[in-house]
């Protein structure tokens, strides 16, 4: 499958109750795909949510990665904070 939006690596800075093997701080990590819109941008999810992680890319953007459970996606996604979209996130190896 091609890839319709760019691969962004996101270093993870932090994690609060997400457990996922592999996902932890200093982890890289790269956004894939667009899977779905969330109702809300990712900044107002780390607030709401007790379970997340949030990373930076190297323009110094912040990304949230959290569970989801929607129609299109069950998993670990990644979400910009400034965005309402959700994207496919998988780990690069160390």
């Amino acid at each position: 499958m091609s890839i319709a939006y760019s691969r962004i690596k996101v270093r993870i800075v932090e994690v609060r109750g997400l457990e996922t093997p592999g996902l932890e701080e200093g982890s890289t990590w790269e956004k894939g795909n667009l899977l779905f819109r969330s109702p809300r941008e990712g900044r107002i999810y780390r607030s709401e949510k007790s379970r997340w992680a949030r990373g930076t890319d190297a323009q110094g953007r912040s990304y949230l990665l959290w569970e989801a459970d929607h129609y299109r996606a069950r998993g670990l996604v990644i979400q910009p904070e400034e965005s309402c979209y959700c994207f496919e996130v998988s780990r690069i190896s160390a």
